[in-house]
């Protein structure tokens, strides 16, 4: 689990001192940058843009990685991960370019690392699924029912 140590005195890095604040969960710690610089665009400004994004944050959390996870470590279906998918397929919107509008935000960085494994699930069939599953979940991904996900992701 990421932690970031916020405050406190200043110390090695690798051993945070016991005042400083413990910011856990790759989300919270997402939320949390994008609080610490408010102007960087992380999180928009807008109350309806920043709602969307929580939503992309949370369906991400929920419908794409556990499945993803527990398809890699053998014991989820790749028919699961395609559902995850499809929602996060259902929130981006036509040639907006990123998960949230036109502007990178969190919701961009909190999917990456799942679009990374998907790329090497597919291309490499590497994980504890049946043998050529992973390679069947890339097939699927290149159909276009997949298009506009796909789109976004590369």
């Amino acid at each position: 689990v990421p932690t970031v140590a916020y405050g406190g005195p200043s110390v090695n890095p690798d051993e945070p001192s016991p005042a400083s604040s413990k910011i856990t969960e790759s989300n919270v710690i997402l939320e949390f940058l994008a609080d610490l610089y408010p102007n960087s665009g992380l999180l928009p400004k807008d109350p309806v843009s920043r709602s969307k994004v929580r939503l992309f944050l949370d369906a991400n959390s929920k419908s794409v990685e556990e499945p993803l996870y527990a398809f890699l470590g053998g014991v989820g279906s790749y028919e699961n991960v395609l559902k995850g998918i499809e929602v996060i397929q259902g929130l981006l919107e036509e040639d907006a370019g990123f998960a949230v509008g036109v502007h990178y935000t969190i919701a961009d960085t909190s999917i990456s690392p799942h679009i990374a494994r998907l790329r090497i699930i597919t291309e490499t069939d590497a994980g504890r699924f049946p043998a050529g599953m992973g390679l069947k979940l890339g097939e699927e991904l290149k159909g276009p029912k997949f298009a506009k996900f796909t789109k976004y992701a590369d």
